[in-house]
């Protein structure tokens, strides 16, 4: 915004009020409003409008332009009791009807064979136990083992799975627990099941499980680029993905708003383009955006120094997590390009010419024009010239150290997606190619670099969907043949909303690898509920909550390796907010990646029948005790707004309330918040009352919303 008239002064401590109106098709939650607003003029300071420095938004609207009915039914019937043993569902289990339970204590020990040292101190770190130095099967023991593990069926164990499989014996008679694992991730995933079966007073229950996974790749994607996060808090995240036997972290370490990984010799990446603050010509910093204010206070500056980086991949290793880092090129690469011009800029100050052309990301003189979805007009690295690919080889050389004696990499990330319509088209540099510029040749001179450098590396290449499709009048092409691909395995990132079934059918025809990501399902920047007040985007689906998450059937295929959760940062910039988005919403995806529902095999009213079936046994086990088990370790998921309505029995003044997890509880406030009572289902109302759900371990609280018994719904204002 800038003044119509600038002879008209603004006077120190006068007010100014500005409405700003958009059609709801743009405004479809408050969240999209960013904080941090600021006023800058030419020769001063910039200064950040007090007001507006809030995450809870307080100066924007709370009204709904849409609507004040949240929900049409009621949230999943409360069983009062956690029905499944173990999230995700294990392929096979076998107990008694009255299972006896099996009590350890500190007396146990912890006793294993060689190769599993990481899993016996995991496990005795966890519970608090001694490791035996011999291999011990007597009483009060936990053995772990390295065997094959046996299935009845083919159909319950595939190849590319047989490593994960373990087997978990909880006799009931000897004090004896035995988990045999295919390899030692197979055995870290049975102690993983263990932990789960094990309650708050140290008792097991007598269980025979056989368990191996529906999918090899069990992913989730974090943006840190959009906005940075903490190496504790990935931890965090990497934590909680063990325990739902999840074991790919995909980390999303640049885009066109951050790059966040140290770089030994490229350090302009870091000092400008890991940094946001308000710099018009972005010389010091990447210009501030997204909410980050006019300095490098916020979550628009940070990065991870090269041993932050090595902790968060032992972090991973010890959990059998591999790390799969991405710095997305050639499109989504504006810091990426300001460094390297800004390094450019400093070493011919110095009289270093050639060094200075060494790294550079531009040709300057490519008079291309176009504007990118996010608003960027300088977006995308130039796939003409040789020091795009002598960057990219230096980064691949600087990840193969950082990895090397931790987890040596052998797959990489390269981004690939949204490249823009008109982008290098008037480059001098790829005119020089004699070929018709279209985006999907300049693409393809992209990948096989990136393709050629990456083999050179050893590595397997995986890209967005996008990076070897196009859309062409309407329909979906692969525009890249997977054999100019010199890479042993290339795969493609499925995460379009439209031409779903037909875009992963042609990349598996074209010989791609596939990793499902569909928007509408595993998106989890998306808003979880349809509601104004609700956090999130909505571009693929109005909303998508853990239900849509769990209802996910993915199709079958020996090329598609898995599924990964993908979280994009634009609008997540505290941890809160990004743990709250993530979970508890992983916990679904881990269990469609791990375990196939028995109704994805069936059609029409028995599918729905037994879908529902399932969805109310993992809803209450996830409410009567996954969310207690992520409480513990701290982990601030999502709590559910209740769902309430008026029920008109002696008369129209009933509660009834529900939530989407059933076992939390639900309390209201008759004067506007000061106190707080539980609802029962004697709970009467006749005036406005507000509502919020309390988390499993009583410390935090949902979205505060209210329920006007005059319209018999809650209107759904946040306070």
């Amino acid at each position: 915004m800038e003044p119509v008239n600038y002879n008209n002064p603004f006077s120190p401590a006068a007010s100014l009020k500005c409405s700003i109106r958009a059609l709801p098709l743009h405004l479809w939650s408050r969240h999209i409003i960013s904080p941090n607003w600021y006023i800058a003029s030419k020769g001063l300071e910039p200064r950040t409008i007090v007001s507006t420095a809030n995450e809870d938004l307080p100066f924007v609207s709370t009204s709904d332009p849409l609507s004040n009915v949240r929900h049409s039914v009621d949230g999943p019937k409360d069983l009062g009791h956690a029905p499944l043993l173990v999230i995700p569902s294990p392929s096979k289990i076998s107990r008694d009807e009255n299972p006896q339970f099996m009590f350890i204590n500190k007396e146990w020990t912890v006793s294993g064979d060689k190769g599993l040292q990481n899993e016996l101190q995991f496990l005795s770190d966890k519970l608090g136990l001694k490791v035996s130095s011999s291999i011990d099967s007597s009483s009060k023991t936990i053995l772990l083992t390295l065997a094959p593990v046996a299935f009845e069926s083919n159909q319950d164990q595939s190849p590319s799975t047989a490593n994960d499989s373990y087997s978990l014996e909880v006799g009931d008679s000897k004090e004896l627990i035995t988990i045999t694992g295919q390899s030692s991730s197979g055995v870290f995933y049975g102690i993983q099941t263990l932990l789960a079966l094990m309650n708050e007073r140290g008792e097991v229950t007598a269980v025979s499980i056989k368990d191996s996974p529906r999918f090899s790749y069990r992913g989730l994607m974090v943006d840190v680029a959009r906005n940075f996060k903490s190496k504790q808090d990935i931890m965090k995240v990497l934590d909680a993905m063990a325990m739902y036997k999840m074991n790919k972290f995909h980390f999303h370490l640049s885009d066109s708003e951050g790059w966040r990984l140290e770089i030994p010799g490229l350090e302009e990446l870091t000092t400008i383009g890991s940094r946001r603050c308000f710099d018009l010509q972005e010389k010091k910093c990447i210009m501030t955006q997204l909410g980050s204010g006019v300095d490098t206070s916020t979550s628009g500056t940070g990065f991870y120094s090269t041993e932050d980086y090595r902790e968060i991949l032992r972090h991973a290793a010890r959990r059998h997590i591999q790390v799969i880092p991405e710095f997305d090129l050639p499109g989504h690469s504006h810091a990426a390009v300001k460094s390297m011009r800004a390094r450019f800029d400093r070493l011919v100050q110095e009289g270093k010419d050639k060094e200075a052309n060494r790294f550079l990301l531009s040709d300057f003189n490519d008079k291309s024009s176009y504007t990118t979805i996010q608003g960027f007009s300088d977006d995308t690295v130039n796939p003409c010239i040789n020091s795009t690919y002598t960057f990219l080889d230096f980064i691949l050389s600087t990840l193969s150290r950082l990895h090397s004696d931790i987890q040596p990499l052998t797959f990489y990330h390269f981004g690939g997606d949204e490249v823009p319509n008109g982008a290098w088209v008037n480059s001098p540099e790829c005119q020089k190619m004699g070929h018709r510029l279209t985006k999907r040749y300049l693409m393809d001179v992209f990948v096989e670099g990136v393709s050629r450098i990456t083999r050179k590396h050893g590595l397997n290449i995986g890209g967005w969907s996008d990076s070897f499709s196009t859309v062409a009048d309407g329909n979906m092409a692969i525009g890249l043949k997977k054999t100019i691909i010199k890479n042993e395995n290339a795969v493609a990132y499925f995460w379009g909303a439209n031409f779903e079934e037909e875009t992963i059918s042609r990349l598996l025809r074209g010989g791609y690898k596939v990793v499902l990501t569909p928007a509408r399902f595993l998106y989890f920047d998306h808003s979880q509920e349809h509601d104004f007040n609700e956090r999130g985007l909505n571009w693929a689906e109005k909303y998508t909550d853990i239900r849509k998450t769990f209802g996910y059937s993915p199709p079958g295929n020996q090329n598609i390796l898995g599924l990964e959760g993908t979280m994009w940062g634009e609008l997540i910039r505290t941890a809160d907010q990004m743990h709250s988005m993530i979970f508890p919403r992983l916990l679904a995806a881990a269990e469609r990646a791990w375990h196939k529902g028995s109704w994805e095999d069936l059609w029409g009213e028995e599918r729905q029948k037994q879908l529902d079936e399932d969805w109310v046994n993992f809803a209450n086990t996830l409410g009567h005790r996954e969310l207690v088990r992520l409480d513990k370790i701290g982990v601030p998921y999502r709590v559910p707004p209740p769902v309430a309505r008026i029920v008109c029995k002696a008369a129209c003044n009933k509660l009834h309330v529900t939530t989407e997890l059933p076992g939390l509880k639900v309390e209201y406030s008759k004067d506007d918040g000061l106190t707080w009572n539980d609802v029962t289902p004697e709970t009467e109302v006749n005036e406005r009352i507000k509502l919020r759900t309390r988390s499993a371990d009583q410390n935090r609280f949902s979205r505060v919303i209210n329920l006007d018994p005059s319209q018999g719904s809650s209107d759904n204002l946040p306070q």
